[in-house]
């Protein structure tokens, strides 16, 4: 009697399709991760940014009994250094700047943008350092400004994107009037 010897080499049909299921669900699982890790990082810079904001907007606001000749101006100055962005709260009396306290906001896997009231964009943090000066009588936006263009007075909207710009993680509104900051839920 002859031996029926089949030498079965390889996978059947059904183990390849369980195989490429796992990988799906685990890479599935591993960038549904990675999205919710950017998102809550971009987040905390988010909230980074509106302490800034507020702690600029008192120390305006703290200045505003100082003498009518006081030529102070109050400001926060947004920049990068080696691709992650920072922030300095500054004064500036009769052109020398003073830091007051300077601040990490995020890495470099995100950019900050600064928007109208038409939704133009008028400033990006990743390509120019962006100043916003606050007034000291209401302690409301006076101007945004980058290192190029004139200043912009009806910013409305600033918000955290990824580093190519394409994905929006988190949105502030930005009352100029009265200079305070609320997360966009």
């Amino acid at each position: 009697m002859k031996k029926n010897s089949l030498n079965n080499k390889g996978f059947s049909l059904v183990e390849l399709i369980v195989a490429v299921l796992i990988m799906a669900i685990i890479s599935g699982a591993a960038i549904a991760t990675f999205g919710f890790s950017n998102g809550m990082k971009a987040k905390a810079a988010a909230k980074a940014i509106m302490d800034v904001m507020k702690q600029t907007r008192a120390e305006a606001l703290g200045r505003e009994n100082k003498p009518a000749d006081d030529k102070t101006n109050v400001y926060a100055k947004f920049y990068t250094d080696d691709g992650a962005i920072f922030v300095d709260v500054c004064t500036n009396i009769s052109g020398s700047e003073s830091v007051l306290f300077h601040e990490s906001i995020c890495s470099d896997l995100f950019r900050v943008h600064f928007y109208d009231d038409s939704s133009n964009l008028i400033a990006d943090v990743g390509d120019d350092t962006v100043y916003v000066y606050f007034l000291k009588s209401t302690g409301g936006v006076a101007s945004v400004q980058n290192g190029t263009d004139l200043p912009v007075t009806n910013v409305q909207m600033i918000k955290v994107v990824d580093s190519s710009g394409s994905n929006d993680y988190q949105d502030m509104i930005l009352v100029s009037l009265t200079g305070r900051c609320y997360l966009d839920e």
